[in-house]
């Protein structure tokens, strides 16, 4: 469990019944129900993002402030929420005031029809485009809240990630624009510092049952660059296809444009 999934839920426990219950019709985010639980725990904290909100009241004026929508929840109940509560869709809910968010008391309707908040909805699910004169287009995965781009190297496709907050947004360009310059070179390096980090551990962990040991070679050819993410100060991280030689996890690379790498795991 989160930070601030434990933080809303120690601000449950010691404020009980006291929030504010309010009936609100809201447009939910793009990224769906989703829910975490902590190591040994049995109930989800489940919850979903609020992009817009109003009292139900007509001539109530509207929020379009984020605000997390939360309940603690078994797994049939996690399904349950999933199923009702979709994403991108405006609702109808009951709902508790607390530590910055809601708390779900009701579901009243899982797909409502109020005009104003499907306008609302209609204008949040349009495409957010950044041009930069150098990389071209990116388009904002709304999901995450970062602008991605879809490259293609060496017969593949390669997504390439950049922040989208106004103040990090040109230093992570300036860090992709250094990458795209000498992407073979970086590639390499990423994937070179990779095998000195995971071939070990593949030969000794994560042999099959009859598997001879593999060569460094092997294990550079099995590798297959799917993203890039791009930050401020120079930094990045690779993510690899391990080619099932790992259980088909995803292998990391944490490096810098003045040539240091950082870390690799999966």
């Amino acid at each position: 469990m989160g930070l601030f999934e434990r933080l809303f839920k120690r601000e449950i426990e010691e404020t009980g019944e006291q929030g504010r219950i309010l009936q609100i019709v809201a447009v939910t985010g793009p990224e769906g129900v989703t829910g975490n639980r902590g190591s040994g725990e049995s109930m989800w904290m489940a919850g979903i993002m609020l992009t817009a909100w109003r009292l139900s009241e007509p001539s109530a004026p509207v929020h379009e402030e984020p605000k997390r929508l939360m309940l603690e929840v078994d797994d049939e109940k996690l399904k349950w929420m999933q199923r009702m509560v979709k994403k991108e869709s405006v609702v109808r809910l009951k709902v508790r005031e607390i530590a910055g968010g809601f708390w779900l008391e009701e579901v009243l309707e899982s797909f409502c029809t109020d005009v104003e908040m499907q306008e609302i909805g209609r204008k949040q699910q349009e495409p957010v485009y950044y041009e930069d004169e150098v990389l071209g287009r990116f388009c904002l995965n709304r999901a995450t809240g970062f602008y991605e781009q879809t490259l293609h190297q060496s017969g593949s496709e390669v997504q390439l990630t950049i922040e989208s907050q106004e103040e990090r947004l040109e230093l992570a360009l300036e860090t992709a624009r250094i990458l795209m310059a000498n992407l073979e070179f970086w590639m390499e390096a990423a994937a070179a510092y990779a095998a000195d980090q995971l071939l070990d551990k593949k030969n000794s962990q994560w042999l099959k049952e009859g598997e001879e040991k593999l060569s460094r070679e092997a294990f550079l050819a099995s590798l297959w660059l799917n993203d890039i993410l791009a930050k401020p100060g120079g930094n990045f991280r690779f993510w690899y296809s391990d080619g099932e030689m790992l259980g088909g996890h995803t292998i990391y690379v944490d490096g810098n444009v003045y040539g240091r790498f950082q870390g690799a795991g999966l």
